[in-house]
């Protein structure tokens, strides 16, 4: 079997394969961001609300973690965007240089009550045409 080394570079993105294992084709890399560099396999922890609870960020970078993982709607019921803005952006806002990933939300939107809908209007579109909300795509 032929190992490659796997690499790729995309708008100040890059991947670099820093080890393999030639029998259980497991590796270990390096991702590249404007932020930062990420160690893989890396352990991310959660910060729901751009905190992880008991630590601050100077902390988690002591303990040699890499990037944050935010979750984006509940960022978005609380502090809100405007408070995100005010502060200078999501890294500011959490005292955190390093990278940041988010996830888009949706599944905590459609997950919980039908009161977040009445209370946010909750509503997506596929296509800027056919709107989907909790209950599906109106045909």
């Amino acid at each position: 079997m032929i190992h490659a080394t796997i690499s790729f570079v995309m708008h100040g993105f890059s991947f670099h394969v820093t080890k393999k294992d030639t029998r259980t084709y497991a590796r270990s890399g390096v991702l590249s961001t404007p932020h930062g560099s990420i160690r893989t396999p890396a352990f991310v922890p959660v910060g729901t609300q751009a905190s992880v609870k008991s630590l601050d960020s100077a902390d988690i970078q002591a303990l040699g973690i890499d990037m944050f993982f935010v979750n984006t709607y509940h960022m978005y019921l609380r502090p809100g965007i405007d408070v995100i803005k005010r502060v200078g952006g999501l890294h500011a806002f959490m005292g955190w240089q390093g990278p940041i990933i988010t996830d888009s939300g949706g599944f905590q939107a459609f997950s919980l009550s039908d009161e977040v809908f009445r209370t946010y209007q909750i509503e997506w579109r596929y296509r800027d045409t056919d709107p989907i909300t909790r209950h599906g795509r109106r045909y």
